[in-house]
């Protein structure tokens, strides 16, 4: 988003989207949220040329400066103490919502734009190794409580 221009702002009926180019050169048009439009909208003000993402200065945003910013106001409100908030982690996060809502995984892949599902698959293991470990070790258990019954029974 950072290397939009304004003009990358398209509005067809009441949704706005951006007209994207992603990562491996893949043209995509990302639709807005209401409230993040009217917000693009208040930055942008009556400009129609020119960097969509302004600094302070007028400056074009880049990918750093949005990091620094996500991480200065992660900080400031306690989301993730100790870790670093930037685009890929509030990505990441959503994906994970979307597991956690049982979402089918080809609507999944598609909102990440993964060309393969293994991809996404990985977002799956890494989210559900937590409780199949804790299922295992809870099966595990059971195992060691058939065998201390008999040591104890003597």
């Amino acid at each position: 988003m950072c290397t939009l221009n304004v003009d990358k702002r398209i509005v067809r009926g009441r949704r706005a989207f951006l007209d994207l180019n992603r990562k491996g050169s893949k043209d995509r048009l990302l639709p807005l949220s209401p409230t993040v439009d009217e917000l693009l909208e208040l930055h942008v003000r009556d400009r129609t040329a020119g960097p969509l993402l302004l600094d302070a200065s007028g400056q074009r945003l880049d990918r750093h400066d949005v990091d620094r910013m996500l991480t200065r106001l992660g900080k400031r409100a306690g989301v993730l103490p100790g870790r670093d908030l930037t685009p890929h982690v509030l990505r990441a996060s959503r994906i994970t919502h979307m597991i956690d809502a049982k979402e089918p995984l080809a609507e999944i892949q598609a909102f990440a734009d993964h060309a393969d599902p293994a991809t996404t698959i990985g977002y799956f293991t890494r989210r559900n190794a937590g409780e199949r470990n804790a299922r295992l070790v809870d099966d595990t258990e059971a195992l060691f409580t058939q065998i201390t019954a008999r040591w104890t029974r003597h």
